[in-house]
This record gives C-alpha cells, sequence and structure tokens, in this order.
C-alpha cells in the first residue's frame, strides 16, 4: 500500500501537480493587484505581417488611467502613418461590469460605439480583437485552475477561463481562454484564445518584460506577439517609450477629447514622457 502511495504522488508531481492552497480567482486577483497602475502612458510600434510576408508598421499612443472611484480609462490613438494619424480607440468602465468602446475617426469626424459582439471585430487590420484590447476584468469569467505547467522554463499557474453566463458569452469571440501566469510574480506569460472547446484560434506571446517605476514588483510587457493560427497572420507590439504613475491625465481620456485635439495634448505627453522612467 505504501509503495502504491508513493507512486501515486510521484506520478502527480511528475505530470504538474503542484495545486497548492491559491484558487484560480486568488490568481488572477493577484496579477490585478500587482500589476495594477493607476496611469500609464507609452508609445508602441505595431507590426502585422499577412500570410504572403507582408509587413506594415504603425505607431501608436497607449494610454491608462484609474480615478479614484474605481472608473478605468484606456486610449489607443494612432501616431503614424499620416493617413490614420487621430484615429483613436477610447474604452472606459464607469458603471457596471462592461467596458464601452468608442472609435473615432477624424476623416469622418465621427464617434462609433463598439458593444456588444461588435467586440469580437479585428482592430485596425491587426490580430487583435478589440475585447483583446481590453483589462481582464474578473467579473465577466469563470476561472478554473488546472495543472501548473511550464512556458519558456519558468513554472506557471495555468487558469482557463470562460464567460459567466450566455449573454458574455454571446458578445465574445472565444468559448475559453487558457492562461499562463508566471509563480514567481503573478506575469501573464501566454494566452491561448479558443474559437470552441477544442479549435485554438489565436496565442498571445508576452516575451519581454521591465520593472515600472513608481510601482515596487510591477512588470510591465514591452513586446507581445499574436499569433492567429487560422489566417497565418501575425502581430506584434513593442513599447519603445513609457512612464507610469505619472501626473493627472484624466482629461486626455474623454471623448470630447478625441474630437478636439489639441497641440497641447500632444506636449503634455511628450513632457511627462520625458520624466525619468
Amino acid at each position: 500500500m505504501a509503495v502504491a502511495i508513493l507512486a501515486l504522488v510521484c506520478c502527480l508531481l511528475l505530470t504538474g501537480f503542484r495545486k497548492g492552497p491559491l484558487s484560480a480567482r486568488k490568481i488572477i486577483d493577484e496579477y490585478l493587484t500587482l500589476h495594477g497602475l493607476s496611469t500609464k502612458i507609452e508609445t508602441i510600434k505595431m507590426v502585422t505581417m499577412d500570410s504572403r510576408g507582408n509587413i506594415e508598421t504603425k505607431e501608436v499612443l497607449r494610454m491608462f488611467h484609474e480615478d479614484g472611484n474605481g472608473a478605468q480609462y484606456s486610449l489607443l490613438r494612432f501616431l503614424n502613418p499620416e493617413n490614420i494619424r487621430g484615429v483613436a480607440l477610447l474604452s472606459k468602465l464607469e458603471n457596471g461590469d462592461e467596458y464601452e468602446q468608442t472609435l473615432y475617426m477624424p476623416a469622418l469626424d465621427q464617434l462609433r460605439k463598439i458593444t456588444g459582439s461588435g467586440q469580437k471585430g479585428y482592430f485596425m487590420g491587426s490580430d487583435f480583437a478589440y475585447e483583446d484590447l481590453l483589462p481582464e476584468n474578473p467579473e465577466l469569467y469563470k476561472y478554473e485552475r488546472g495543472l501548473d505547467d511550464y512556458v519558456d522554463g519558468m513554472d506557471c499557474y495555468k487558469i482557463t477561463a470562460r464567460p459567466v453566463d450566455e449573454e458574455i458569452s454571446l458578445n465574445t469571440g472565444y468559448a475559453k481562454r487558457e492562461i499562463w501566469i508566471s509563480h514567481k510574480n503573478f506575469t501573464i506569460l501566454k494566452i491561448d484564445f479558443y474559437v470552441s472547446e477544442e479549435q485554438l484560434l489565436k496565442t498571445l506571446r508576452f516575451t519581454q518584460f521591465k520593472e515600472a517605476t513608481g510601482k515596487e514588483g510591477a512588470s510591465l510587457s514591452t513586446r507581445a506577439e499574436m499569433t492567429h493560427h487560422l489566417k497565418e497572420t501575425t502581430s506584434m507590439i513593442a513599447v519603445t517609450k513609457g512612464v507610469y504613475e505619472a501626473a493627472e491625465i484624466g482629461y486626455l481620456l474623454r471623448e470630447e477629447s478625441l474630437q478636439n485635439w489639441k497641440s497641447d495634448f500632444d506636449d503634455d505627453i511628450q513632457k511627462l514622457l520625458q520624466q525619468p522612467r
């Protein structure tokens, strides 16, 4: 009997069964607490490659702000190339538990709401869906912890996230996501996106990180690659400059600012980005 028990324990260890006391939701909460910032300003390069190897590069301003009441705002605004300069996506969570997204097209001087199932669509020719650009919202998903695993030789918790109810399920393009989170510092290293329980659609890999000034222990991804397995395309984003926990920027993340963007706004952002990192 003792030999049989020992054999079972060894088998479980070899197959990665290291469950411990942390629940799936607790692991997600630890990730959000440790890496959450009240303010983030970054310039990034977005590079897309189609199935024929053609490459397109865009420069994007990315900002995030959480106010004292817990409301969250994030903005993606294109800086280059010139033909899409000023195109912007504003995401906000003010009331309730779902983000509202607004797309601004300067050529039309038009704001368009991206709601419900519209968030399944792809953003500006990339492999990122609108919903992929939103922060993790644990109120919308059920989390299940599986066997621990490895990514690039690092021990990881493996979490499966599924929509919490039928309404959320109809508004997302994914039946489930599998998320690998580092044991060391609760950093997300990889996400697999499934359109059904068995069919893998996309994989997102986070490959470079740096410590964020302004919050001890916070590790931020500076490079990520999304691979679309069905289309055989890839989109990569790389942070070129960033400042965190900076001065008040909430006034920039408003719908009225999208339509009335001023050169003073760009000056304010550049001054903040020149701060020591």
